[in-house]
């Protein structure tokens, strides 16, 4: 009995020191803690509207079909390379978007941003129904719980995204 003792305070020792230092609840020092005042990236793409021949550009749309073999919906995924506006390149976007015949569709955004002259390491994402706007809903590393929105436009560069981030 008194061995077992021991050994579980040991245990709740050593379990108590691990999430004391992060490591228990998977926290990662490694980008901070989030932002502390809202900012604003600026990101552009060429996105998959271009055959830009990059072979980080991969663009792939699922048709669906009901069992009579009529059109149903589509799954939409995209990997496409992201610069700032400078054209550094500082990561990549990754889109999927799912939508039934009549229902419209659902897509998630996920920024995986590096550091660079505007970015820093870690992701953003976001939801909507399509092309931005959309509604930031989470992050991580330097961008730990951020919210805000994404909008964008196309320009002659390519398409620019508009990410406003609140901490």
């Amino acid at each position: 009995m008194g061995k077992l003792i021991g050994r579980n305070g040991a245990v709740a020792i050593l379990a108590s020191a691990l999430l004391v230092s992060g490591l228990f609840v998977g926290v990662s020092y490694g980008g901070g803690g989030g932002i502390t005042e809202p900012q604003v990236i600026e990101l552009v793409t060429t996105g998959c509207g271009t055959n830009d021949n990059d072979p980080a550009t991969e663009c792939h749309v699922y048709r669906l079909k009901d069992t009579d073999g009529e059109r149903s919906g589509e799954i939409f995924r995209f990997k496409v390379p992201l610069a700032d506006t400078d054209g550094n390149p500082v990561g990549r976007g990754y889109l999927e978007c799912s939508g039934s015949k009549g229902t419209g569709q659902t897509c998630t955004l996920v920024l995986s941003l590096k550091p660079g002259p505007f970015t820093d390491l870690g992701t953003i994402v976001s939801t909507g129904t399509g092309l931005p706007p959309s509604a930031i809903t989470g992050g991580s590393g330097a961008y730990l719980n951020v919210r805000g929105d994404m909008t964008g436009e196309g320009q002659n560069d390519g398409f620019h995204l508009f990410v406003n981030l609140i901490p």
